[in-house]
């Protein structure tokens, strides 16, 4: 039998980590409490940017002076989004309780790969309150995923895989002999398009429709566009819908591409990483009803419902 001690990541003195960490709590309420009077954004000074161009460390370093560093080189220096004044980007600033919920999860730090633990039936009623939110029903599945990027992804391989019956997940892309297509908007995100080029369909076969003067799809053109793809031999498989633009804000008019996508047999994916909570308020709920209608959502929680990063749902 081994001699050698048995090894811990305990804290050597478990009172003196607790009054740090409770120091850290009162710092970061204060911060978070004041946040108002900083400037939105200031940028990192030389001696900040010179404590990250170090050395790996060869000696263990002390929670105190480590939390030191972190107030000196990182606190002083956000990006911004957390302040009420920061307009430049569509991006929640979230919220005091959900940083301790962070704290809390981090503590327990679960994984829901095993069934039989409570962060599994976290999640469960998490995607289950966000179908109520947007109108989706009971029976869909559902990811919750590090933003809408992945979300959109995940949501645009399973059209591929319905659409396609399966085959190009058993034999790739060459089970297609003609180029699988893809229509969004010119004002869609560019994740999208690389979503195409992950998913191996490459950044043509996304077909970008122009918009009106709102900044909304043009039905009339991408129908027009369907049906030369197809008579041309290509294979439309999915009509991406835009649920609120980070650029605008605009909305495509989504029943009608809804019908579009049943009359042509295509999937009907929409990204709603910004504006998919506002079918709740009165004055979108028309413009967003037919959110119902898709076979896919994509949408941000670290947007509208200002939750910390990273967190994104995909509902299928």
């Amino acid at each position: 039998m081994s001699n050698r001690p048995e090894l811990s990541l305990d804290p050597q003195n478990w009172d003196t980590l607790k009054q740090i960490g409770h120091q850290m709590v009162d710092d970061m309420f204060d911060y978070l409490n004041n946040i108002r009077n900083e400037p939105v954004w200031r940028p990192v000074p030389e001696r900040s940017k010179e404590y990250f161009e170090e050395d790996l460390p060869q000696r263990p370093q002390d929670i105190a002076s480590l939390y030191e560093a972190f107030k000196t080189h990182i606190l002083p220096y956000p990006q911004g989004n957390i302040h009420p004044r920061f307009w430049g980007w569509v991006m929640g600033s979230g919220t005091p309780v959900a940083m301790l919920a962070e704290m809390l999860a981090a503590a327990m730090n679960s994984n829901v790969c095993i069934d039989g633990q409570a962060a599994v039936l976290v999640e469960q009623q998490v995607l289950n309150w966000c179908k109520q939110l947007v109108g989706f029903p009971e029976t869909a599945s559902g990811l919750l995923t590090s933003g809408a990027s992945m979300a959109n992804l995940t949501a645009l391989i399973a059209a591929r895989e319905h659409i396609s019956g399966g085959s190009v997940r058993r034999l790739g892309l060459q089970a297609e002999p003609s180029r699988m297509v893809l229509y969004c908007s010119m004002e869609a995100h560019h994740c999208i398009r690389k979503a195409a080029e992950v998913m191996g369909l490459g950044a043509a076969s996304v077909s970008m429709i122009p918009v009106d003067d709102q900044y909304r799809m043009r039905t009339d053109l991408l129908e027009e566009i369907i049906q030369n793809d197809l008579a041309a031999g290509r294979f439309p498989f999915c009509i991406v819908g835009n649920a609120g633009t980070v650029n605008t804000g605009a909305i495509d008019p989504l029943s009608e591409l809804a019908a579009l996508a049943r009359k042509y047999s295509l999937w009907f994916h929409i990204d709603g990483a910004f504006g998919a909570f506002a079918r709740n308020i009165p004055e979108y709920a028309d413009a967003l009803a037919a959110i119902g209608e898709a076979d896919s959502l994509a949408f941000d929680l670290h947007k509208w419902m200002s939750v910390p990063y990273e967190a994104g749902c995909v509902l299928i």
